[in-house]
């Protein structure tokens, strides 16, 4: 899993720090079968953890540690955090014109 969302946020890019409390990841499609084969998630909506699924070819584990800005974005301006939210949706939208 590669961090994402409110796990790989930085104050200089999203105006806030990583959220340390929960996990927000990503795994490539691949690989879910095995993590809940051997960690039995259960859905939780109010869970620490949020594991995304995506076809992650160019990005094995050795090579990053947490997902392209852009993906980081995408991920934050889905939150039902409205502050989460909002930094993604800013930093998605690119500089101001």
């Amino acid at each position: 899993m590669v961090r994402t969302g409110a796990s790989a946020m930085t104050p200089l890019t999203f105006g806030m720090s990583p959220d340390i409390a929960h996990v927000d990841g990503c795994c490539d499609d691949r690989a879910v079968d095995e993590l809940v084969r051997d960690f039995h998630p259960v859905e939780d909506p109010r869970g620490i953890v949020t594991r995304r699924a995506a076809l992650l070819l160019a990005l094995s584990s050795g090579e990053r540690d947490q997902m392209p800005l852009t993906g980081v974005a995408v991920d934050l301006a889905e939150s039902w955090g409205a502050r989460e939210r909002s930094a993604g949706q800013r930093v998605r939208a690119g500089p101001e014109r």
